[in-house]
């Protein structure tokens, strides 16, 4: 990767976090109070591109995949949405504890560090990335309705792939881009 895409990579970063820190979490738009907002499958599917934390962390699961992990980057996506299905199974089952947001907003920061770490930090990165799943799940399983549930669940882990899937996607045209402009 050239050191100028490299530093656009950057100050992309560098702008989603500035995006994420100007307002306020936004995990649960629309759905605060709403539990039948949380019990189909299109609600699922919609929920994690209604905010710009879900989207930070799932384009940058996509674009850290693209640019750390190599052939194998379709794992890390993968990974990431059943870490999602897991921490929702286990929300479903739980009950909240008080550092949850907080946990949250640091995935989500945790995710644009991972994407200014430096080469040869990927083969721990899992671990977090998987964790900053764990800990969206959770939030989503314990706000869901019972009534609904595994709908809500299943578009939600298809959206969270998918969206990371574009993120990684993205990068890689966007370095083959600046490939051929050599």
């Amino acid at each position: 990767m050239t050191d100028t895409f490299r530093g656009i990579l950057r100050t992309a970063a560098y702008l989603m976090a500035g995006a994420l820190v100007s307002a306020p979490a936004q995990a649960h738009v629309g759905h605060a109070g709403e539990p039948a907002a949380m019990s189909s499958l299109i609600d699922g599917a919609l929920h994690p591109l209604t905010g710009i934390d879900h989207l930070i962390i799932l384009l940058g699961v996509g674009a850290y995949a693209a640019i750390h992990i190599g052939r194998s980057a379709w794992f890390l996506p993968a990974m990431f949405a059943g870490s999602m299905l897991a921490g929702f199974a286990l929300g479903q089952s739980s009950a909240p504890f008080g550092l949850l947001e907080l946990a949250i907003a640091g995935s989500t920061v945790g995710m644009l560090v991972l994407l200014l770490a430096p080469r040869g930090f990927q083969q721990y990165a899992v671990i977090p990335i998987s964790l900053f799943g764990v800990a969206h799940g959770f939030a989503h399983g314990l706000a869901a309705p019972s009534a609904g549930a595994q709908q809500f669940a299943l578009g939600m882990f298809a959206a969270a792939l998918a969206a990371s899937s574009f993120g990684m996607l993205a990068v890689r045209f966007l370095a083959s881009v600046n490939r051929q402009r050599r």
